[in-house]
C-alpha cells in the first residue's frame, strides 16, 4: 500500500472500502434496477462485487503503472493514449475473466435481465469517473506538495539573505563604533570608558541572538 501511494499520490485504501460497496449497489441498480436488490440480490450482489472489485483493482494497477512511466505534470495525446489502450486491455482481460468465474460460480445468472451492452457501458462510465477521482485527488496533493516545497525554499531563501545581511552590518557596525571610540578617548575618557562597557554589552546580545531565527518585539526594544 505504501509503495503505490508513492504513484497514486495518496493512501487510497479509505475510498477503496468505501467506494467499492457503493459502487456494486449503484451498478447492481442500473443493470438490474430495483429487483437486483430486492428480487436477485443473492445473485446480483455478489456478481456486482466481483466486477466492481476486479475492475477497481485492475484500473488502480494501470494507474500505478501509468504514473510509473510518466513523471511530469502535463497530460498530452501520449499519455491519453497510453491510459486509453491499457484500460481497454484490463478491460477485456478482466471482463472474460469474470465472465468464466460467473459462469461457474452462479449457474443461475442467464435467467437474470439481458444486460451485456448496458453493463459495458455502466462499466466504462464507471471507470472514467473513477479515473478523474483518482487524478484529481492526485494533482490536487501534488499542487500542495509543491506549493509547501515552495515555501519551505523561500522561507530558506530568505533566512539565508537575512544571515548575509547580518554578517554585512556587524563588521560595519564596529568598524564606525571604534571610529567614535577613537575621538571621544582623548576628550572624554570617562565617557569613552561607559561607550565601551555598553559596546561590550550589545556585542554580547548580538552573539547570544544571532541563531535565533526570531526575536521578540519585547527583547529588540530593550536592546536597542
Amino acid at each position: 500500500m505504501l509503495k503505490a501511494e508513492k504513484y497514486l499520490g495518496f493512501d487510497d485504501r479509505w475510498l477503496i472500502l468505501i467506494g467499492i460497496p457503493i459502487i456494486t449497489v449503484l451498478v447492481i441498480m442500473l443493470i438490474f434496477g430495483v429487483g437486483g436488490l430486492t428480487e436477485h440480490w443473492e445473485t446480483c450482489i455478489p456478481i456486482g462485487l466481483i466486477h466492481t472489485l476486479s475492475f477497481w483493482l485492475g484500473f488502480r494497477f494501470v494507474l500505478i503503472l501509468y504514473h510509473k512511466k510518466f513523471k511530469g505534470y502535463t497530460f498530452n495525446v501520449q499519455r491519453l493514449f497510453y491510459v486509453i489502450s491499457r484500460m481497454a486491455i484490463m478491460y477485456v482481460v478482466l471482463d472474460s475473466i469474470n465472465g468464466f468465474i460467473v459462469s461457474g460460480c452462479f449457474p443461475g445468472h442467464e435467467n437474470l435481465p439481458e444486460h451485456n451492452l448496458q453493463a459495458d457501458l455502466v462499466a466504462i462510465t464507471m471507470i472514467a469517473l473513477a479515473f478523474f477521482l483518482y487524478e484529481g485527488i492526485y494533482y490536487f496533493n501534488r499542487s500542495r506538495m509543491i506549493e509547501i516545497e515552495k515555501n519551505k525554499l523561500e522561507k530558506i531563501t530568505a533566512e539565508q539573505k537575512l544571515s548575509t545581511l547580518k554578517n554585512q552590518v556587524n563588521p560595519h557596525f564596529l568598524f564606525n563604533s571604534l571610529n567614535t571610540l577613537i575621538t571621544m578617548i582623548p576628550e572624554e575618557p570617562h565617557l569613552a570608558i561607559n561607550f565601551v562597557q555598553k559596546l561590550s554589552k550589545t556585542y554580547r546580545n548580538i552573539l547570544e541572538l544571532r541563531d535565533e531565527k526570531l526575536i521578540s518585539l519585547k527583547d529588540e526594544l530593550k536592546a536597542l
